[in-house]
């Protein structure tokens, strides 16, 4: 029988391919206005609505996180609750920037992203070598020593390179990418 468990995983894969390909697209899309000094109109519309844009990744982040947690039982480990700390506070600092219409939530919202966003790398990487076999990883990865979920488990993979940290990485991506785009429209004069 196809659980909810599964269905919400599927679902969530295919958003994280969809944000994949959006994602390498909004980093092609702010080279070339960045070095090019031409503008575009969908860079205009990034630029005016790229915070409400990341704050709507960051809530989807939170409820897929706590979904798998509360609701699939995935105990997190030590790197997924890092990478909670710096997603969480996101769904709020951007939603009150855009109450508050405070154009400086890039000056921290954006190292926060670039933090998790690091964490998320290191996490995919850690999980995708010991999944290859490397045995060299185990001990540069926090997890799993004191009982803990280990931070290289594979809850699922989906697409032969989707798994939670992916997903998580995906998130991070985007929210810089769209704050990157905000904050090019906050610092003009």
């Amino acid at each position: 029988m196809y659980s909810i468990v599964a269905s919400v995983t599927d679902t969530l894969a295919i958003f994280t391919v969809f944000g994949n390909v959006l994602a390498i697209a909004l980093i092609a899309l702010y080279l070339f206005t960045k070095f090019k000094k031409k503008e575009i109109k969908l860079s205009q519309l990034l630029s005016k609505h790229g915070v409400l844009f990341a704050w709507f990744v960051s809530f989807s982040a939170m409820a897929a996180s706590l979904f798998y947690s509360e609701y699939a039982k995935y105990p997190p480990c030590e790197l997924c609750w890092i990478q909670r700390i710096f997603f969480y506070p996101q769904v709020l600092i951007l939603g009150i920037a855009m109450y508050k219409k405070d154009k400086n939530v890039t000056r921290y919202a954006l190292p926060m992203a670039i933090i998790g966003l690091l964490v998320a790398i290191y996490q995919y990487i850690a999980q995708m070598l010991t999944a290859a076999g490397n045995t060299i990883i185990d001990s540069f990865v926090p997890c799993g020593a004191s009982g803990a979920p280990s931070c290289t488990e594979f809850y699922f993979l989906k697409f032969g390179y989707i798994t939670i940290p992916l997903m998580s990485l995906t998130g991070f991506v985007l929210i810089t990418m769209l704050l990157l785009f905000a904050h090019k429209n906050a610092t003009k004069k």
